[in-house]
């Protein structure tokens, strides 16, 4: 390290910037907070005033970003630093335009739920703070900064030529790998890619840097170029294409470190690719501490440090063990280093991956050794071919065709992974101090590599340990933030999981966005049991959404049985349900009153009880005919009510326990949980699934008073987040997610 002054300076700065806590800082002032909060929970127009210095379709939507943003109160100004704004499709304004834009300005959301991606933190990395849908837009000043607004109109040239010479779904991946554009990428593509562990290939890197700006400095010094003639052009492209594409946290980096190499070389001094991290790693969070949450950041440098750092040691330790042996032929050789970068890569980035997405693709070591030799042809024949296309259409097309064909082999190779079994493991997301554990003991290996060589490379089971074990104690349930709706997850120590309904009526895709991230964070690779209480779009449609991402091979994750009320068996709102159960190879289950479900088959801990519904047709009021469940672990009670009202709460009523957990009935609705069944349960945990500020006014006053009344206490989503139950079977805690 005394020879890398650098990085010692760095990981002190790391360290000073984590501790200080302000890299989650967002700059804003208290005032303008309170009154941007204040006005979007009344649905109150505000007037702002800023600068475009971006504009992107993304989600179908047309977005400008403002910057240097002023909200208008009164006489008051108040600085709100970037804000993104939804305009109609067809309205266009360049880059260093003023504008005034009257709409409800918002907050980004928080993330209320373990694995559900922080919507507020990402956008905070690029200290956009606030959105708004603007329902009024006037220019004020019609300036315009020239160069951005050429490289923005260059950046739609060449998507527009993309479109003109490739086919649909190759051209959408063309232009995410060469212009960072990746909204025109359909989601079972991106799902497959993904699955493959091949979407960094979607992602402007090191890689898109290295050919352009080192094949333009070694083209130029060829041609007879002076070092630093030849350094300035490759740097000026370099900038441009950086801020063309979007200037991601691992392009400004790639950007850093070629400028650093490429000075380096005109000074004389020898590139060491680790210092060349550290001092990017300095610039960027000097300029912007908010990187230290940012996933794309974290992956970025840990891959980097593999390659400096992990692979340098394998390759040590490979060629004391070749002293040995017979020497290899030089493409063996090739073949064993191209193995080393990417083991080196995926051992730094393992953790990382688990913690940000929970699973790790089983295949793909496969799909990086058959895509990553020909991915620099792809972006060398693209981008001739486009630049080719501006003059000749034709010309254009001959030219691209290696990299579509080439396209189509990513396309079949990554379709086909998907499809296979296990196509990722899900192992769950280890916490932040085993991650710390598993670089400490890592580094610490390979340390001592040095010294004892393969021997020592055992001790990495250690460090898989670390991050994989996830130790279960009693009975877990959780009551997820799905917005205006149910979803709660049960899983016991012996590993039985089940997911009781699972929708909502005031957030989109719950299942892909909240459900399924969620167990994916938990670890959940079969759940053996989704129970539907009642056909409510509330409850069931994320359910629905869950099972299509199974059925269209957009996960791994697979479901034993679907259980649903005995009643439904004949209720035709459950038909589409039913036939995704089916073709996903699920088993249906019905269930009355009477049935159980008790975990293994000898003496357990867990049994499940059906208090309702009782064989009865509930077709015209589904909410009375809620399944409803007492779940038993030891000498702990919970209850599971679904919606349940009228006179299925009073048959209920007659059978209920008294009860340590209740998931209150029908989002806290004043007609349900009446005295009669309260007296009956008893809770000491109420637990209250709903929207904020919905429109039913749930939860209502009186029921929250007639919970209060016999001392429950009360966990409520919309508030807390995820509302996470422990017990032992005796001890019970709760807890919620943003608590």
């Amino acid at each position: 390290m005394t020879k890398r002054p650098l990085c010692l300076l760095c990981i002190c700065f790391l360290l000073f910037v984590w501790l200080s806590g302000s890299w989650k800082e967002d700059g804003i002032s208290s005032e303008a907070s309170r009154i941007a909060s204040q006005n979007a929970k009344a649905k109150e127009t505000v007037l702002l005033t800023g600068y475009v210095y971006k504009g992107e379709v993304k989600n179908q939507k047309n977005l400008i970003y403002l910057k240097n943003t002023y909200l208008k109160q009164q006489s008051q100004l108040l600085y709100l630093n970037r804000v993104m704004i939804e305009v109609p499709t067809t309205t266009y304004y360049s880059i260093g335009n003023k504008l005034e834009a009257r709409g409800i300005l918002r907050e980004f959301s928080r993330a209320s739920n373990p694995g559900e991606f922080d919507i507020k933190s990402y956008y905070r990395t690029f200290q956009i703070n606030y959105r708004m849908q603007a329902s009024d837009i006037s220019v004020l000043k019609s300036d315009i900064l020239v160069y951005q607004e050429w490289l923005r109109r260059l950046q739609l040239t060449f998507a527009n030529q993309i479109r003109a010479i490739m086919p649909e779904e190759e051209g959408a991946l063309m232009e995410a790998m060469i212009l960072g554009m990746k909204n025109e990428i359909g989601q079972e593509t991106l799902s497959a890619f993904q699955l493959a562990s091949v979407s960094h290939v979607l992602v402007i890197s090191g890689l898109h840097l290295s050919l352009l700006g080192m094949g333009l400095y070694e083209l130029m010094k060829r041609m007879g170029s002076t070092n630093g003639l030849a350094a300035g052009v490759s740097g000026f492209v370099l900038v441009s294409y950086t801020i063309l594409t979007g200037a991601s946290a691992s392009t400004i980096r790639a950007f850093i470190m070629f400028l650093t190499q490429v000075v380096g070389r005109r000074i004389g001094r020898t590139y060491d690719l680790l210092t060349a991290l550290a001092f990017s790693v300095l610039l960027l969070l000097g300029k912007n501490p908010a990187y230290l949450g940012y996933s794309g950041f974290w992956l970025s440098v840990m891959a980097v440090l593999g390659v400096g750092l992990v692979q340098p040691m394998m390759e040590k330790i490979t060629d004391s063990a070749n002293r040995r042996e017979a020497k290899t032929t030089k493409k063996n050789g090739k073949i064993k280093k191209a193995w080393a970068s990417y083991i080196s890569i995926q051992l730094m980035t393992l953790p990382l991956i688990l913690c940000f997405y929970g699973e790790i693709p089983t295949y793909g070591f496969f799909a990086n050794l058959l895509i990553l030799p020909s991915l620099s042809l792809v972006l060398l024949f693209g981008l001739v071919g486009i630049v080719v296309s501006l003059c000749s259409l034709t010309a254009g097309k001959l030219l691209v065709l290696p990299a579509v064909i080439l396209l189509k082999m990513y396309i079949l190779i990554t379709k086909f992974i998907q499809k296979l079994p296990w196509s990722t493991l899900i192992l769950g997301s280890p916490k932040k101090t085993l991650i710390v554990g598993y670089y400490l003991v890592f580094l610490l290996l390979l340390y001592l590599a040095g010294k004892w060589g393969k021997k020592v490379l055992g001790g990495y089971i250690i460090c898989l340990i670390l991050v994989l074990y996830h130790p279960k104690a009693g009975l877990t349930i959780v009551n997820l933030n799905v917005g205006q709706g149910d979803c709660s997850y049960l899983e016991t120590r012996q590993g039985t999981k089940l997911l009781i309904d699972g929708g909502s009526s005031s957030e989109s895709k719950v299942g892909k966005y909240r459900i399924l991230p969620f167990l994916k964070s938990q670890g959940v690779q079969v759940l053996d049991y989704m129970i539907l209480t009642h056909p409510d779009s509330d409850h069931m449609n994320g359910l629905e959404e869950f099972l299509e991402l199974i059925n269209t091979h957009q996960t791994s994750l697979k479901v034993q049985y679907l259980i649903l009320p005995r009643w439904e068996e004949a209720g035709e709102d459950m038909d589409r349900l039913k036939l995704l159960a089916e073709k996903s190879g699920i088993r249906v289950i019905y269930l009355s009153r009477g049935n159980q479900i008790v975990e293994g088959r000898g003496k357990s801990d867990l049994q499940i009880t059906v208090l309702h519904p009782n064989g009865e047709a509930y077709l015209d009021n589904t909410n009375e005919g809620s399944l409803t469940l007492q779940v038993e672990y030891k000498d702990f009670t919970g209850l599971f009510t679904g919606d349940l009202e009228g006179e299925g709460e009073e048959i209920v009523t007659e059978y209920a326990k008294d009860c340590d957990y209740l998931k209150v009935a029908h989002h806290g609705s004043n007609y349900s949980t009446g005295e009669d069944f309260l007296e009956a349960v008893k809770p000491e945990i109420g637990v209250l699934s709903y929207g904020e500020s919905n429109r039913y006014g749930h939860p209502g006053f009186e029921t929250i008073a007639r919970l209060q009344d016999i001392g429950c206490k009360l966990y409520r989503t919309a508030e807390q987040g995820a509302i996470r139950v422990q017990t032992d079977g005796r001890k019970i805690s709760a807890k919620g997610y943003l608590q």
